[in-house]
């Protein structure tokens, strides 16, 4: 096997580009990013790019030779400028690093997969300096994985070669799945969580870097050692019904939009899906009295017309709406489609797209695009009541107007503090370790209600009873609002395992707070039904063990726990459902077993 690394420096270039024509102090600086591409070889790189519209597609099909900046370059036209030099180096040239960037690969000399395929991974965050381009941090920044689990790898003498298998397993896994229908995006991801799964069972962050290392020179060796992560038969069908799963959880019984504009024919239609996922009612909102209903079928990643045959390839799912690739009856490909979770999104990528201010539907609507959540963050101070039974105290939110977030408390006498990023993104605020390109979480339309923050999804900060302060405020982190599940889920969980069985003894006579702080003999007192039982955040007392289905539908984006979670859905009467909610795999469970609960109730 040859030794070598697949190591690349992507750089940008730091300079200036006018913005429109003002002043000095209106223009804006390009930043200086490095990433490095690692374990990928160059002459696989389609190209890389940030994805800016979030719709998993790089806007440049290939790498150009050159770049050149020229002072009245617009965001538009500078964002994308990403490059192959004659060094070999590659040149990224942003005014925003936050956005998602994208790899797209294509091995046409690869014996098991030859397609194009992208890999998607977070941008950096406002601190960081560079960012790796590798399978295994994709697998980080999708939830999969941990810093500290791949952490071991980057010491490896046998880095080189444990890389080379893991793209030949990727590549192979790929194939796998695209003879199982699922669209190269979604084969990707599901990908990226089963070979996760697998390498931290094989002990992914001390013990198979070991294995592999004490392989030395042995290909075999190194080939046995990762062999769990080629995907077989059983799991690749187990992934197809996730994916139906996954489908059916976005589509059946929802209200979605559909703007499809600048085709033959603009398309702004209203779909409302049944609850049994069979019939859709499809009105044209661009023209009055008109609609039709017909049967649907949802498979896998492909949604069905049963009635014309056409039919929609599942290929990526965003904060605002689900991406199609369309096609006819024939198999002719027919352009992509969006439905929104939100008809004023869907009218505003409509408008935007047929550069009209304004569309007449025959339902009422109104467009807001504008970043209008920046002035209630930037240079603000907030106050919120940490959920702490060992230490109540309030902590005070500074939001400085660099993009840093600094949170400060008084414990033991002593001022603590804690250091985020964040980002605002017209009504989204999104939290970030600091330094690091980890979401901590996102609140979405988020608005001011009397000098408190308000918002319809996201960490849900209770109102501080304490009125004395007499300033902005958030309250206490308690629960995670979800308006399209609408379901209210306890945020942070009890933090130790627990058996399912009733009968299990309880802390008698005490109210649990979330988060349930204390483990240690305490983890043996309670079983899952009896903590929702008796657990109380802000004024809610109400709290179930969750069902399978709920916990299939939970926002993954927010909980991205991988380990196994306790539902309410029985198997028999000794065993219960439970699912790891990062990749979806449900297994039964005896009810003196021990794992994790997230409590749930109904509201919205």
């Amino acid at each position: 096997m040859k030794k070598f690394l697949w190591s690349l420096s992507i750089v940008s270039i730091l300079g200036l580009a006018s913005c429109g024509g003002g002043s000095s102090d209106e223009a804006k600086a390009l930043l200086q990013k490095i990433l490095n591409l690692v374990g990928i070889p160059q002459s696989i790189v389609v190209n890389i790019c940030q994805d800016e519209n979030r719709d998993g597609i790089c806007g440049v099909t290939e790498l150009q030779a050159e770049v050149s900046i020229n002072k009245g370059d617009t965001v538009a036209t500078i964002w994308n400028k990403i490059t192959n030099t004659a060094e070999g180096r590659y040149l990224l040239e942003t005014y925003d690093a936050t956005l998602p960037l994208l790899l797209e690969l294509q091995n046409t000399g690869s014996e098991h997969y030859t397609d194009k395929f992208t890999i998607p991974f977070n941008g950096l965050a406002p601190t960081e300096d560079e960012k790796d381009l590798s399978i295994l941090q994709a697998m980080v920044d999708a939830g999969y994985l941990t810093a500290n689990d791949i952490s071991a790898v980057k010491e490896m003498d046998n880095r080189e070669e444990f890389y080379e298998v893991l793209l030949k397993d990727f590549e192979i896994n790929l194939n796998t799945l695209k003879e199982k229908e699922l669209s190269s995006p979604r084969a990707v991801l599901a990908n990226l969580g089963e070979m996760a799964e697998e390498l931290k069972e094989a002990g992914i962050d001390g013990e198979l870097p070991r294995k592999i290392d004490a392989c030395e020179d042995d290909d075999n060796c190194i080939e046995e050692a990762m062999e769990n992560t080629i995907i077989d038969e059983a799991e690749a069908e187990g992934i197809q019904d996730n994916e139906t799963k996954e489908l059916k959880r976005l589509l059946v019984g929802k209200t979605l939009y559909l703007s499809e504009p600048l085709g033959e024919k603009d398309y702004f239609n209203k779909l409302e899906f049944n609850s049994e996922g069979t019939l859709v009612t499809d009105t044209y909102l661009l023209e009055e009295n008109s609609q039709r209903t017909y049967p649907i079928n949802l498979e896998i990643n492909r949604f069905t017309s049963l009635d014309t045959e056409n039919y929609n390839i599942f290929l990526k799912v965003n904060r605002d709406y689900i991406l199609f690739d369309a096609y006819q009856s024939a198999g002719t490909a027919d352009g992509q489609s969006r439905l929104y979770f939100d008809k004023d999104k869907a009218e505003a990528y409509y408008s935007e797209s047929v550069d009209s201010n304004a569309i007449a539907t025959t339902e009422p609507a109104s467009v807001e695009i504008e970043d209008r959540l920046k002035p209630l963050i930037a240079g603000k101070t907030y106050y919120i009541t940490a959920c702490d039974t060992e230490n109540p105290h309030v902590e005070k939110l500074d939001f400085a107007t660099n993009n840093k977030l600094t949170i400060s408390w008084e414990e033991d006498g002593e001022t603590k503090n804690r250091l985020f990023d964040y980002t605002t993104d017209y009504s989204t605020l999104t939290l970030f370790y600091e330094g690091n390109s980890t979401v901590v979480t996102s609140f979405s339309n988020v608005q001011e209600e009397q000098e408190k923050l308000i918002f319809e999804e996201g960490v849900f900060f209770q109102n501080q009873s304490d009125a004395d302060n007499n300033l902005n405020e958030l309250g206490c982190l308690g629960y995670y609002i979800d308006k399209t599940q609408r379901k209210i889920w306890e945020f942070e969980h009890a933090g130790f395992e627990m058996t399912y069985d009733e009968s299990a003894p309880t802390i008698g006579g005490t109210v649990i707070t979330s988060p349930y702080t204390t483990s240690g003999s305490n983890s043996n007192e309670i079983d899952a039904v009896k903590y929702c039982e008796g657990l109380k955040i802000g004024d809610y007392d109400d709290w179930d063990v969750p069902s399978l289905d709920d916990l299939q539908n939970i926002n993954k984006d927010i909980f991205q726990d991988n380990e196994l979670f306790w539902s309410s859905t029985k198997v028999d009467e000794n065993k219960i459902y439970t699912i790891n909610i990062t990749n979806g795999i449900e297994e039964k469970s005896a009810k003196s077993e021990k794992h994790l609960i997230r409590c749930v109730r109904d509201g919205i």
